[in-house]
Order: C-alpha cells, then structure tokens, then sequence
C-alpha cells in the first residue's frame, strides 16, 4: 500500500506536495520508490497533534491494496479525513463504495499510475478539490458521528413490534418528525420497508416528490433523491435534510455522475409516466453497485386503466409479468414481483378516479386538455391529495394499520405493484 502510494507521488511529480506519516516495515521501498517526489517524511505524530496535520491538506488518501485485508475495509484514516474535511481518494472496492458513496474518488486497487493522475487532476482543479472536500464532511456529518452510527441499532432495538417503527419510536421522535404518507403511499411504504435489502448504506430514489419515502430511507443511510418538479423539489429538500439526506434538483443524467453507484436505486410510481420506460430503467441499473438492488413501484393490471392514470399522465399499467420482463429486459436478475393494496388499496383508487374524472371533465369543458401537457400532468401527480400537516399525517398513519397487515397475507391481490431485482455480481 506505502509504496504504491510512493510510486504515485514520484509520477505526479512537483505539481503534488504530500505528508506521509509513519516508519513501518515499508518505509525503505516506499521511500525508494518515491524517489525525485515533494515528500516531507514523518517517522511518528502525537494522537492529539493528527486532526490539525490531517486538516492543513487537500487530500488525503485511503488503502490501495490490491488483495488480503485492504481489500475488505474501510480504513481508520479515510473516516479521518472525511471528519477533517479532506477531498479522500482511495481503492475501489465494494466496501468502501457501499460506506463512502460518491462521496470520494475511487481508483483500481494497486495501480500509481491511476492514482498519480487523479491526484494531477486535483492539483489542476482546486474548484473540484473545494467541491469534494465539502462533499466528504458533509457525508462525515451526516453518517459517520456516533449518533448517526447508532441509530439504526437503536431503532431496532427500540421498535415496537405492533407499530410502524419509523415514525413511533423514541429514536425516530428524538430528531425531526417524519413527514406524513398519503394512505396509498403508507401500503406502499409497508411494502418498500420489507424489500429494502437490511444491509443497504447507500440509496438512491429517482423521482422523489415530496420525499415522503426519502425522509424514511435517509434516516441511518446515505440517501440520495432526485426530483425535478419545482414545487415538490422545494418541499422534499427540506424533508429529507432534516433527516441527514440530500435532494437534488432536476434529472437523474443531470445532477449525478456517471460512475455513481449505491447500494439501492428506487422509483416509486415513477416509470408508468415515461414513453420508454425500458430506457429509463437501464439509466437506473448503470447506477447500481454489482450485487445492488433496483425497487421499482407502478400501478397495476393494464385493465385498471382509468380516469386517475390519464389525469395523472400515465402511459400504462403493468401486470406481474409486465414487471418481471422489464427488469430481465434491463439486464437485472431475480425479480421479486409483489401486489399491494389488498381491501383498502381498492377503496382508494376508486376515489381517485371519482376526483380525477371529475378534473378531466372541466378540463376538457374549458378545453385545456384533461391537465396540461404529460409533463405538467405528471409533476401534478406527485401532489395530488398529499397530507399537509402531522394530523392528517397520524390519522392516515393509524387507519391504514390493519390493512398493512392485511395486504400482506395477499401478495398477488391490490392496484398496485412492487418489485425488486438485482444487479449480478
């Protein structure tokens, strides 16, 4: 790893000054190797005099090892630098993707040559050092300060087995309240809770609206979700910061890297409303780690097709099968395909289409169109009779309990699908 890291300096030449701490039994090579570089070579630093050093610079860098242990952690000095602020660069691995998300740069395993022109880009870019050292202490912030680490354990632990945990236990009232769920979103949220993979750190959700879901998977993950409609974007941000998570304004290709992967990649009602909705679901998949898994929510039965699909800006319903395709179609493997919305999920969707009727009949009396163009029709849709305060929030959150339950004990029964496959290794 020391002497990886050498080489790397010696390519970078002048343009990188480094510190590199330590006298172990790599030294000598490390130094060999590291020949011509600007290197300021300290053989031991007092704890208590580390954070300010860590702190005076850029960059700090992570493992490099190519086998054995470096391969299967994430090192105490990387959790450093993202406290102190530092723009960290370190190996490409799976755990250190599924811990650090695109909150770092990544470089293959055992490579100087990659890691000296990273490291010369850098130097050449100090708006792109400013931006990623911002970047890691947020994520430091965020996910790595020990109220942070513990909550997903408190949580459990603290869970009442006859509720809802994430918005009725003492850990979840102790920080900011949860936003209120519509009473479909709240069966959905039933369903997404119990597919969203245990060990899942890091979550991108496409589509977010008014963040409802995102203010849930953000708390004790690193959450990331997108959303382009103006009005709901202004009120998602506000409910998924105050969780620990990030809103972004605008589409998935615009606003997050290529190369970004996370742990889970979420649209909930979100590709029945595009044309080519296969297009767009491989846009999701090219972001999902190896061994990720893709959750996707849609309206069901292409015979279900009604009033509310149209008001709404729907280009279909999908059957179980519909669903099932399209994730093999996209390269992904193992698709689970689920019904919700057993009982009451009907009941609901009746009413929407009683509304949504109503709507389309005074918007073609006026003829403007049953609600605009699809894009306006569809941005509608994400507010469309949304709870706006914790009342309506609580009574929604209390009278859909039993069907929750209910829904359960029918997977293949409901107006509504999920599904969830995986990315191969």
């Amino acid at each position: 790893n020391a002497p990886a890291i050498g080489e790397a300096l010696a390519l970078a030449g002048d343009r990188v000054v480094a510190t590199m701490i330590g006298d172990g039994q790599d030294r000598a090579d490390t130094e060999r190797r590291a020949d011509g570089a600007a290197i300021t070579w300290l053989d031991w630093v007092e704890p208590d005099a580390l954070p300010a050093i860590v702190r005076e610079h850029d960059v700090c860098l992570g493992v490099f090892a190519a086998e054995g242990k470096g391969t299967r952690i994430v090192p105490n000095k990387v959790y450093q630098g993202l406290a102190a602020g530092c723009c960290v660069v370190t190996s490409d691995t799976e755990p250190q993707r599924r811990a650090l998300g695109d909150a770092v740069i990544y470089v293959p395993p055992a490579d100087p040559a990659a890691l000296a022109k990273v490291l010369g880009e850098l130097a050449d870019d100090p708006d792109r050092v400013l931006t990623l050292r911002r970047a890691a202490r947020a994520r430091a912030a965020s996910q790595f300060r020990p109220e942070a680490v513990v909550r997903p354990l408190i949580t459990h632990l603290e869970a009442d087995p006859m509720q809802s945990h994430e918005s009725t236990t003492p850990a979840a009232q102790a920080g900011a309240p949860l936003p209120p769920l519509a009473p479909n979103a709240w069966l959905r949220w039933d369903m997404v809770e119990r597919l969203l993979p245990s060990d899942a750190r890091t979550v991108l959700e496409v589509g977010a609206g008014q963040g409802g879901m995102g203010a849930r998977m953000a708390r004790g993950r690193s959450y990331l979700g997108i959303e382009p409609d103006d009005t709901s974007f202004a009120v998602g941000a506000a409910r998924v910061q105050a969780q620990g998570g990030e809103f972004r304004h605008g589409l998935l290709a615009d606003v997050v890297d290529a190369d970004a992967t996370f742990d889970v990649v979420c649209a909930f009602e979100v590709i029945e409303h595009i044309d080519d909705d296969l297009a767009t679901v491989r846009e999701m998949v090219s972001h999902l780690r190896p061994g990720g898994t893709l959750l996707i929510s849609v309206p069901a039965f292409p015979e279900r097709f009604a009033a509310f699909d149209t008001l709404a800006g729907h280009f279909r319903r999908y059957a179980p099968a519909d669903l099932e395709q399209l994730f093999v179609a996209a390269g992904l493997e193992h698709p689970v395909v689920r019904c919700y919305g057993a009982g009451l999920g009907n009941v609901l969707e009746a009413g929407r289409n009683t509304i949504a009727a109503r709507r389309n009949r005074a918007a073609a009396t006026a003829q403007t169109g049953t609600e605009g163009a699809m894009a306006e029709r569809t941005a509608a849709s994400g507010r469309f009779l949304q709870p706006n305060n914790r009342l309506a929030g609580t009574v929604t959150m209390v009278g859909t309990w039993p069907f929750r339950r209910l829904q359960r004990a029918f997977p293949n029964t409901g107006p509504g699908l999920i599904g969830a496959a995986r990315r191969p290794d």
